[in-house]
């Protein structure tokens, strides 16, 4: 049998929340929606040369009817330059995995459940992910979800699910192994995972100023996410920008909180959308965002 689920596109709300002088607009895209295909295929070999020096890191959940018979399945991960593959065992009542790897670049190969209960999850990151010596990547949250006897849907859970589950990550990372995003090998931390709870789209708060315009900003912010969503999709952490304007232009930052593990190509595109936002409002106003 075969278990296939169409991609889904994730669908963002907007909100706005008006006072006099002042203006709220958030987003809040649904969660777990990131979903792969999956089709039952062949089985493969066993694991050759596992590395304990580096390794991926991540949390999951088993969602749905009948699960296998022993609640376990098997992760394969190819080595890009090599096609070399390596596993890990996860299972149901569980929530964290570390997989020893050798350094490289990786894809996400096949999930085995069962001998005869292998599905194909290689979309699951198109860009692939990378893993460095003494260093754990960590890849987010994944949630598999069963139906009947088949793994219907294997989703990416959001920002702030990624965030709150790494503290089980941490605890299966060999002690003394420093944790990274997977997607841009910048650090991770407990300040980071704390922050990046707080929202998994957009907030722009306003002062001085209300109206459309915000609803355009958004938009503008929107595609900072949208143009590095596959290069990074765990976008680890949260930025909190306030910018100034004057006579309807830009004037200055009053404050750049940057506790992430963002790449520095969103960083920048919200920093440039700010400074070329000009606010109908000639009186002072001030922006902030938060993501």
């Amino acid at each position: 049998m075969i278990g296939h689920i169409s991609k889904k596109s994730v669908l963002m709300a907007l909100s706005v929340i008006a006072a006099a002088g002042c203006a709220t607009i958030e987003t809040s895209p649904q969660r777990g929606t990131a979903s792969v295909n999956t089709q039952t295929v062949l089985p493969v070999p066993g694991t050759r040369g596992q590395s304990e020096t580096a390794g991926a890191a991540f949390a999951y959940q088993f969602v749905g009817s009948n699960l296998p018979a022993d609640g376990q399945c098997r992760v394969r991960f190819i080595q890009k330059k090599s096609g070399k593959s390596f596993f890990v065992t996860i299972a149901a009542g569980q929530s964290a995995a570390f997989a020893p790897l050798e350094p490289g670049i990786y894809d996400v190969g096949r999930l085995g459940c069962g001998i005869t209960r292998v599905y194909e999850m290689t979309d699951l990151y198109p860009e692939g992910f990378q893993v460095e010596s003494n260093k754990a990547s960590y890849l987010g949250k994944l949630i598999f979800k069963f139906d009947g006897k088949d793994l219907t849907e294997v989703n990416k859970a959001g920002r702030s699910a990624s965030a709150a589950a790494f503290s089980e990550v941490s605890s299966v990372v060999p002690v003394g192994t420093s944790i990274i995003s997977a997607f841009t090998l910048a650090p991770i931390t407990n300040e980071m995972a704390s922050e990046g709870s707080t929202t998994d789209g957009f907030s722009v708060r306003a002062k001085g100023m209300e109206g459309p315009s915000l609803n355009t900003l958004l938009s503008d912010l929107q595609r900072c996410e949208k143009n590095v969503a596959k290069a990074d999709p765990l976008r680890f952490g949260t930025l909190d920008y306030v910018a100034a304007y004057k006579a309807g232009r830009f004037s200055e930052f009053k404050e750049r909180r940057d506790t992430n593990a963002f790449p520095e190509m969103l960083k920048d595109c919200v920093t440039e959308t700010l400074s070329a936002f000009t606010p109908p409002a000639k009186a002072a106003v001030e922006i902030r965002v938060i993501y």
